[in-house]
């Protein structure tokens, strides 16, 4: 497939990772615009291309260092968009005890995005769920 610029290689919004069609201006589940690969290189890891968040320091997925590797857009296979629920998970460092909530259907984060150290999944309380979801919802209508 030959990219495009202004052309979002992963098929997902680069803000909260919803289906999103290359020609579509924003998303239709949170307004964004339809970020360009160009930018999508600042927020995506250069070695396995997962999406990286607003301050991490090395990569959830992989563990690379933000910044390193060759970012080079490439289309990814198609997703199934009907599935499970997607699970609320909690992750902890073992080393330097950051911890941080996901939710997503398939969950493949294994290092932490602060120093890069080996992250386990942890017990994830209704609590903190309701807290995660909020937190989510402000950051998005914001």
């Amino acid at each position: 497939m030959k990219m495009e610029k202004g052309v979002n290689p992963q098929g997902r919004c680069m803000y909260c990772g919803g289906p999103i069609h290359y020609k579509d201006k924003f998303c239709a589940l949170c307004g964004k615009p339809n970020d360009c690969w160009e930018e999508a290189s600042q927020s995506m890891c250069g070695n396995c291309h997962a999406y990286l968040h607003e301050g991490d320091r090395f990569c959830r997925i992989c563990g690379t260092r933000v910044g390193d590797g060759a970012y080079e857009p490439y289309q990814l296979n198609m997703e199934c968009l009907y599935g499970p629920r997607p699970i609320h998970r909690k992750h902890a460092c073992r080393e330097c005890g950051h911890t941080w909530i996901t939710c997503l259907m398939k969950d493949d984060e294994k290092y932490c995005p602060q120093c890069g150290g080996i992250a386990d999944e942890v017990p994830v309380s209704p609590e903190e769920v309701k807290q995660y979801q909020k937190e989510l919802m402000e950051k998005l209508l914001s």
